[in-house]
């Protein structure tokens, strides 16, 4: 697992360095960059599969449960969540292999974590949390921190 979960990670820096980047600067996640991620994602778990790490089932299960879970915090929070960051949460919970509802929740735990530090960050620069923050940040930190966690928890002891 540790050398699918160490090609996931370089995937998600380089994918996610240009993602981040456009949404601090513009609040603003393109539908052209979600679709060639998502494309690279697919690719990967295609050949992921073929060599026996993971299932298609599973990946596509953990893209669902992940959009089912933020379109309900979309809906429920009155959009203060945006819809490129409802749209890269499946792709980020398909390239992080979840694999039950457990991880689920410990990944948006860990990107929730991420996400006040981020507004943390916001407020010291702006001085107030009126202002919208962007999210593509903790989504993709977070998920490169429970990918870390994973490859960390896989090295000898």
């Amino acid at each position: 697992m540790s050398h699918s979960a160490s090609f996931d990670l370089l995937l998600l820096v380089l994918a996610g360095v240009p993602i981040v980047l456009h949404d601090l600067r513009h609040h603003l996640i393109t539908n052209s960059s979600l679709r060639r991620f998502a494309s690279a994602v697919l690719a990967i778990k295609i050949i992921e599969s073929l060599l026996g790490f993971t299932t298609l089932i599973r990946v596509f299960q953990d893209a669902a449960w992940a959009s089912a879970l933020f379109l309900a915090i979309y809906w429920l929070s009155g959009s203060s969540l945006g819809a490129g960051d409802v749209k890269l949460a499946p792709i980020l919970a398909a390239l992080a292999g979840l694999g039950s509802i457990r991880e689920l929740m410990i990944w948006v735990c860990i990107i929730w974590a991420w996400g006040g530090a981020c507004a943390f960050f916001s407020v010291l620069k702006w001085r107030t949390l009126h202002r919208r923050i962007a999210f593509a940040p903790a989504l993709i930190a977070g998920t490169v921190t429970y990918l870390a966690m994973g490859i960390s928890s896989s090295l000898p002891q």
